[in-house]
């Protein structure tokens, strides 16, 4: 099962994304915090960390340079666009 780190810090958009991914049959951790994204990836090794609009500036951090990103935007991203964009980096 995939693992997938969702960081996000609206709890209404946490309930949409995380229920469609694990509909899917994706395993997700959420993380709310900006301060602990890092650390939590350190610790839960995700197969893909899934960042909030809130958290693009991280995409760029030197801990998370081997790790596969999603930037996560409600305004372009249903959650069935961001199941198929996550099935995508693994052609499943």
């Amino acid at each position: 099962m995939k693992k997938v780190l969702l960081a996000e810090h609206d709890s209404f958009l946490i309930g949409v994304y995380a229920n469609e991914l694990r509909k899917n049959g994706f395993s997700v951790s959420v993380v709310r915090d900006e301060r602990i994204i890092v650390s939590r990836t350190k610790i839960l090794r995700p197969d893909v960390l899934v960042l909030g609009i809130h958290f693009t500036k991280l995409e760029k951090h030197e801990d998370l340079k081997d790790l596969k990103i999603i930037l996560l935007s409600p305004f372009e991203h249903s959650s069935k666009d961001l199941i198929k964009e996550i099935k995508k980096l693994w052609n499943t």
